[in-house]
């Protein structure tokens, strides 16, 4: 077997043309796979669903922070208000709920299937060709830490931090909706 060697370090296992690089591709698609589905569905979900209600709390503070009103005007407001009828919305919930559902399911089954076929192959690889695999799992495993630690930094530090809704757009939207209303 033609090794490569680097100093002290055999860095052969990286040669995507060799069966030890084919492995090591397989190896780290199959690891990251099914990282990124349990990650999605554990954390980044939560994590997603946290943003939404600080975006949502964030517009809902701009968009009311200069109302003032005479005690007149926020009666008037406040009759206005009592007349506004809020959908019940239990039953979109509950189809959002068993779409997700349904979804996070596919999304197990498909992982399953992958990770069942990639395992086989990278035994049967491994049967074959004798490469060094727990080599191989280390690195990968290495590797997809930086990854996991990288993606849980960018969302709480970065994705948190981000403002994707412009609370004076909003506004904007709003008041010239109420302009086109006909019966003011």
């Amino acid at each position: 077997m033609n090794k490569v060697q680097n100093s002290h370090y055999d860095v052969s296992h990286y040669n995507i043309g060799s069966m030890n690089g084919i492995a090591n591709i397989l190896i780290g698609l199959t690891l990251f796979s099914i990282f990124l589905c349990i990650f999605y569905f554990t954390y980044a979900s939560k994590v997603e669903n946290d943003i939404l209600g600080i975006q949502i709390k964030n517009l809902v503070d701009s968009l009311t922070e200069n109302i003032e009103a005479t005690p007149i005007d926020r009666n008037a407001l406040l009759a206005i208000l009592d007349n506004v009828k809020v959908n019940d919305l239990s039953a979109a919930d509950a189809q959002v709920k068993a779409s997700n559902d349904t979804l996070i399911h596919k999304a197990v089954v498909a992982l399953a299937i992958f990770g069942i076929v990639s395992i086989a192959i990278i035994a049967g690889l491994w049967y074959v060709y004798r490469f060094d695999l727990k080599t191989l799992l280390a690195v990968n495993l290495l590797l997809l830490l930086f990854i996991a630690l990288t993606e849980i930094f960018f969302l709480n530090v970065i994705a948190k931090a981000y403002r994707s809704l412009d609370p004076n757009a909003v506004k904007k939207n709003i008041v010239d909706k109420i302009r086109g209303f006909k019966n003011l």
